[in-house]
């Protein structure tokens, strides 16, 4: 999710539109999910013509297939789009969906060969899995045979490190798609009615800070959270305000640590991931054309950006030192943010959601497969 364990979409780096090229396409079977890389692969997670769930690698430069590996067909039905895989030190971790269990399998590979490196299991129930956090050779992540569960564990061995299970005094459900935030000290896990952060040595509980705006309470209820907790670095943790899947649109809040509540609640409603640096969230407006640039501190919208085309915005924001991205479901924008203006300074035909490759690729997750732009 969005690049790092702050989930901030933010990547180190600058371009000039003039160098950006349509690099290749490649066509799946069925839609893509959202991309891993390093330098030289790219790695995703689709549902094969064999009812399958493979995670796959294909060359950064040229599109062309590096290696396969089945992570299996629990849980699995036509049109079943999975979480992506996510990257760290030579590994690439994928947790594909899963039927009732309490040894569900998180599969550790081997990015350069596809070779098998390690299993670590948890419990679930039916869930779609979500986007594992790596930090060096450890794994964080979100499971729960009733949701609600953060656990870490190591990469290389697949040997259990910690498990927390949240309190059901704290109310609300997570049962697949979130994933966890982590800095130095903290995890941070949004299970609906609180931002849950939890020391990252041992799982223990730090603090459970309340989210007032939550409203899907019930033990009925099937918990989903598609995205992560979001970290800007200064102390602040963002999330959306409520139980969040793929298409919604909610308001953002902010929270911090050693508050009793949130910072703030934006006005408007927004969706899929947003990015933040520089003391600003850039975050996609429902059902518009607009990008709007949030003040950190306040949650009062900065400034605008509205990129103008033929269909509302529905992508993840990824922002550079020089540019952000951002598509609708056909176009992919490049908006030059060093003018006040913010102009749009390039777009190509193809629209998803968005990751810049260590060697600079823009990758787009198409509804038909996968399409890459050279950025230098």
């Amino acid at each position: 999710m969005q690049g790092d364990p702050g989930h901030t979409g933010y990547v180190a780096a600058s371009f000039s539109a003039a160098n950006f090229a349509d690099a290749w396409t490649i066509t799946t079977p069925n839609a893509p999910s959202d991309i891993a890389a390093r330098s030289g692969s790219v790695f995703y997670n689709v549902l094969g013509a064999d009812g399958h769930i493979y995670t796959q690698a294909v060359s950064t430069s040229n599109g062309s297939s590096l290696w396969g590996f089945d992570l299996g067909n629990k849980n699995v039905y036509p049109g079943t789009h999975p979480f992506g895989p996510s990257y760290a030190n030579g590994r690439v971790a994928s947790m594909a969906p899963n039927d009732t269990s309490t040894a569900a399998p998180l599969q550790v590979i081997n990015a350069t060969n596809g070779g098998y490196v390690s299993t670590t299991t948890y419990d679930a129930q039916f869930s779609a899995g979500s986007v594992p956090t790596p930090v060096g050779d450890e794994l964080f992540f979100a499971a729960g045979y009733y949701g609600n569960e953060v656990l870490d564990a190591n990469a290389a061995t697949g040997a259990s490190l910690w498990r927390s299970t949240i309190s059901t005094q704290y109310i609300g459900y997570v049962m697949q798609g979130e994933s966890v935030a982590v800095d130095q000290y903290y995890v941070y896990y949004l299970n609906g009615g609180y931002l849950v952060v939890l020391y990252r040595t041992d799982g223990s509980l730090a603090e459970a800070i309340q989210n007032p705006f939550f409203s899907q309470n019930g033990t009925s209820y099937f918990g989903e959270y598609d995205g992560a907790p979001m970290l800007d670095g200064n102390g602040h943790i963002f999330t959306f305000t409520d139980n969040y899947q793929t298409g919604d649109s909610l308001p953002i809040a902010a929270f911090a640590l050693n508050n009793d509540k949130p910072l703030w609640r934006t006005g408007y409603s927004y969706t899929n991931q947003p990015a933040v640096h520089g003391g600003h969230l850039y975050a996609v407006r429902s059902s518009s054309t607009i990008v709007d640039v949030i003040d950190a501190s306040t949650g009062l919208v900065a400034s605008s950006i509205n990129v103008g085309g033929t269909g509302n915005l529905t992508s993840n924001v990824v922002v550079t030192d020089s540019h952000l991205f951002v598509s609708n479901a056909t176009t992919t924008f490049a908006v030059d943010l060093s003018k006040s203006t913010f102009p749009v300074v390039w777009k190509t035909s193809f629209g998803g959601d968005l990751a810049i490759t260590p060697d600079g690729y823009l990758i787009i997750s198409t509804a038909t497969g996968l399409h890459a732009v050279k950025l230098k």
